[in-house]
């Protein structure tokens, strides 16, 4: 995926965009079989490095699960890896694509935005249940992703982007 550039004329904007890919190694759980039905990419938009206030956003992943027999119900667990800037969960950074700028940023689990989202099940992953899911007809779930740019950070008019995976396992 890419960034849309846009052309900012105020220098204290940035306009930022994440890209995430995602990785399939959804195996048959019994006769259930996951697949990702939508990984949109995730746009903070506009970002002013004059205010005090954070750029927050939700975005999401769905995941679709079809059953042929075994059981009606499904746990998934959900990781985000590590950003193509920095080699960290911990500490992503969406990159100036003209240059080497970073802006600092995170994905959450929970809407205040207190739990990063990483990859180590039963740590920082996410994970729901799809239950009764009819044989042979299929079932989906919506997990959001709140991310959030920092306030206050030096950043020069142009497009970041940050690469992404996302896994899912059921």
């Amino acid at each position: 995926m890419s960034s849309l550039v846009k052309s900012l004329s105020a220098n204290r904007l940035a306009a930022a965009s994440l890209a995430i890919g995602a990785l399939l190694p959804l195996s048959t759980m019994a006769a259930i079989t996951c697949t990702f039905s939508s990984v949109p990419g995730i746009a903070f938009g506009l970002y002013d490095d004059s205010s005090a206030a954070p750029t927050d956003i939700t975005g999401f992943v769905d995941v679709l699960c079809t059953r042929n027999g075994g059981p009606n119900d499904v746990t998934l667990t959900v990781s985000i890896g590590v950003s193509a800037n920095t080699g960290q969960i911990a500490n992503r950074a969406l990159k100036n694509t003209a240059s080497a700028v970073l802006l600092n940023y995170n994905l959450y689990r929970d809407t205040a935005r207190s739990q990063v989202w990483g990859a180590t099940p039963g740590i920082d992953t996410g994970s729901t249940t799809i239950s009764n899911i009819p044989n042979n007809s299929s079932r989906s779930a919506r997990l959001n992703i709140y991310g959030r740019i920092t306030a206050l950070q030096n950043a020069t008019v142009g497009n970041y982007a940050d690469s992404l995976l996302i896994t899912v396992l059921p």
